[in-house]
């Protein structure tokens, strides 16, 4: 394995390390509660749900696939890892907008007034896959300006 490999893998886990954090911590405030733990969790495994029947404050929602397709991606095609992580986290950024959210079966609605470390959490883990990404690419163009500065 090499260095630039080891940097990447090592980048690569500390993003995920992050993303299983994000999902145990509280996710935003409404002007009536604050969520609990797991939150997170709950957001990733049922929010496909509001994102896909409740409009515009659920569709950050849709970073997940992107960001998941990222992970996946990383080791054998970090510019498409590139790509859907940054992808995934303009997607993540449009919950900075506010909103409506549900806060219960019954349909009540409250006003985001706060976003909490699960949020922030979720975008970091983003914002570390992209440079997870990068570090290969930087390392292949490194290689490319080395390899025609020796030919002159």
């Amino acid at each position: 394995m090499t260095k630039t490999e080891k940097i990447r893998k090592t980048i690569w886990v500390i993003s995920l390390i992050i993303l299983g954090i994000s999902l145990l911590c509280p996710t935003y405030c409404t002007n009536v509660s604050c969520s609990g733990p797991l939150s997170g969790l709950a957001d990733l495994l049922f929010g496909w749900f509001a994102a896909l029947f409740m409009g515009s404050t659920y569709s950050a929602w849709f970073a997940n696939p992107f960001f998941i397709t990222a992970i996946f991606t990383n080791k054998k095609v970090p510019v498409l890892s590139l790509i859907f992580s940054v992808i995934a986290l303009f997607i993540a950024l449009t919950f900075l907008k506010g909103g409506t959210v549900w806060l219960n079966e019954a349909g009540h609605k409250g006003y985001i007034t706060k976003l909490q470390s699960g949020y922030w959490l979720w975008v970091s883990s983003m914002v570390i896959m992209v440079i997870a990404a990068l570090v290969p690419i930087i390392q292949r163009i490194k290689n490319f300006f080395r390899k025609d500065n020796n030919t002159n």
